[in-house]
């Protein structure tokens, strides 16, 4: 995992050296688990915080990537034992994108952009929590025993440039699963809005 990160930040560290666009974005949406046994999970807020680098190729295709501070998980309200059970389940991940971007240019101030491609995540916080009755409960998400840390997957967005505001619409799809012998993966739509400098 170490080497992955490694190997990411040189990746980024020379995208700085020679980028000529970045970025402050934040994002808010929804997140949710798919996959098998997840049709009583129900979506939760998911936020996004970070820095967008963009290393242009030529006036069409670019390279974007960034770091950014990212929630996801889950809810579940069900029963167990005859009483009413929540459960709510916070992921925070370091997340990098690696996405190839297409602009399409149309008037002066104002392009749209169409990215995609894959994501490598780093779980570094959270808690599970457990409303049984009226008794509370919590635990590290990502713990003894809780999730796994390492998340990948693909994601994609359509931008709309305006000057140096950028707002969008974005989405990503776990490849990886969130606990060994389950087949259940993070999934997350967002509305995202930049500042570029």
């Amino acid at each position: 995992m170490k080497k992955v990160f490694t190997l990411l930040s040189i990746l980024i560290i020379t995208i700085t050296a020679s980028a000529q666009r970045w970025n402050s974005n934040l994002g808010i949406g929804i997140a949710n688990w798919t996959g098998d046994n997840t049709s009583g999970a129900d979506f939760k807020v998911s936020c996004k915080l970070g820095i967008g680098l963009e290393l242009p190729f030529n006036n069409t295709w670019s390279l974007q990537t960034g770091i950014n501070l990212v929630s996801k998980g889950t809810k579940v309200n069900g029963k167990i034992s005859g009483y009413n059970t929540g459960i709510t389940i916070n992921q925070i991940y370091l997340e990098s994108p690696i996405m190839a971007g297409v602009r399409i240019q149309t008037v002066n101030d104002f392009d749209i952009l169409f990215k995609a491609g894959p994501y490598l995540a780093y779980g570094i916080g959270g808690k599970t929590k457990v409303e049984i009755r009226d008794e509370k409960a919590s635990a590290n998400t990502f713990g003894k025993d809780g999730l796994n840390r390492f998340d990948a997957g693909l994601g994609g967005g359509i931008i709309f440039e305006f000057g140096t505001i950028d707002i969008g619409l974005e989405a990503s799809r776990g490849l990886i699963k969130i606990s060994d012998g389950v087949q259940i993966y993070n999934s997350v739509i967002q509305l995202t809005t930049a500042l570029k400098f």
